[in-house]
């Protein structure tokens, strides 16, 4: 009887050690009165009420103190703006919108409520039916390898839906190759690590959709154990050289989508040689290799979009479209949310269609 009560009494203090463990929690960050919101992760105390005005200043304070994150502000600080208001992030699960958490990658989509790229991704993603918070740039810098994973189980289990915005190249490194004809003033250590990360713990812990633009379609990519070209101009297996139609400065070209392609379903396309050719714009020079590789224990994806200027070519393709044969993951080299000028507003409607998709996916 003394040892059972003895048993009983260990395993009452051993719960009571665990309950008194700190915690990762999170707030949400609006460094203007009309910006964006932004999730901060705060480790919670059981012992004191959760403060999210210090979380702020500790994720300030990381990041001005990291050279790598410095440099993408050429030297400059992250100021907190006089009129930043913080508060408890709380549950927002089965609420009627589908819930998007969008990964920012430039500190200007951050300090600057008149950045163009994140506003314009979040009114439009907004108006078509989500209710949207993003992630600063290394959202988790302040947290240890075990605080993080904790900050990411949250992000999995409250978000229906993560997407990785368009943005500067990746860190090859990242892809087990050396810096070669990839822009060096545009690759951050510190920021791509941080990414990657919270994108693959997205795509493993999450029964939610990962949807990637551009820069985040490489990245995503990446962390699922493919590799990049590092210039679509110059990279040795393209011989003979490009000659097809350019791919930076917003460039107009058509694609190829496979019939079983779910982003095929929200788009209006044309049949051309029985191929569904949709028109898309692009901003880039790097691209992920073909074919993709597969990778044991990482996502089974497959190409369901190819450049049509290339979709004859064996040597070498553009990857536009990516996804998963779970649907939880379609991810793109092109960015709708720049195709207001399509005649057919299938920008728009590939942006409704993730909305949808990631509400109908809803567990």
């Amino acid at each position: 009887m003394k040892k059972l009560l003895i048993l009983i009494a260990f395993f009452n203090l051993s719960s009571l050690a665990a309950l008194a463990q700190p915690t990762v929690t999170a707030c949400i960050w609006k460094p203007f009165t009309n910006s964006t919101r932004f999730l901060v992760p705060v480790i919670q105390d059981q012992k004191k009420s959760v403060d999210c005005k210090n979380a702020v200043q500790k994720y300030v304070d990381a990041v001005n103190a990291d050279s790598d994150l410095r440099s993408m502000m050429n030297g400059a600080t992250l100021p907190i703006s006089a009129e930043s208001t913080s508060e408890i992030f709380k549950s927002i699960t089965k609420q009627p919108r589908p819930q998007f958490i969008v990964n920012a990658n430039e500190f200007s989509q951050v300090s600057d409520p008149a950045d163009f790229t994140m506003t314009n991704i979040s009114q439009k993603l907004s108006k078509a039916g989500a209710d949207v918070i993003a992630l600063p740039v290394a959202a988790d810098l302040a947290l240890n390898a075990d605080q993080r994973l904790q900050f990411h189980e949250l992000i999995a289990k409250h978000f229906d839906a993560m997407m990785s915005l368009g943005g500067q190249d990746i860190n090859p490194a990242l892809y087990k190759q050396n810096l070669t004809t990839a822009h060096r003033e545009d690759v951050h250590v510190t920021r791509d690590a941080h990414e990657s990360r919270v994108i693959d713990s997205y795509i493993k812990l999450s029964r939610g959709v990962f949807y990637a633009i551009c820069r985040g379609h490489q990245l995503a990519a990446v962390t699922q154990g493919q590799k990049l070209y590092q210039d679509i101009y110059t990279e040795d297996i393209f011989t003979p050289k490009r000659t097809s139609t350019p791919h930076t400065g917003g460039t107009w070209h058509p694609i190829s989508l496979d019939p079983k392609s779910i982003l095929l379903k929200w788009v209006y396309t044309d049949l051309v040689d029985g191929k569904n050719i949709l028109w898309v714009n692009s901003f880039h020079h790097q691209a992920v290799a073909y074919p993709l590789k597969t990778t044991a224990g990482l996502k089974d994806l497959i190409v369901t979009g190819f450049e049509q200027d290339d979709v004859k070519l064996e040597s070498h393709k553009i990857i536009e479209v990516i996804e998963s044969l779970d649907g939880r993951y379609i991810t793109m080299q092109f960015h709708p949310e720049g195709m207001d000028e399509d005649q057919h507003d299938n920008g728009s409607q590939i942006m409704a269609g993730m909305v949808r998709h990631a509400l109908s996916l809803r567990p």
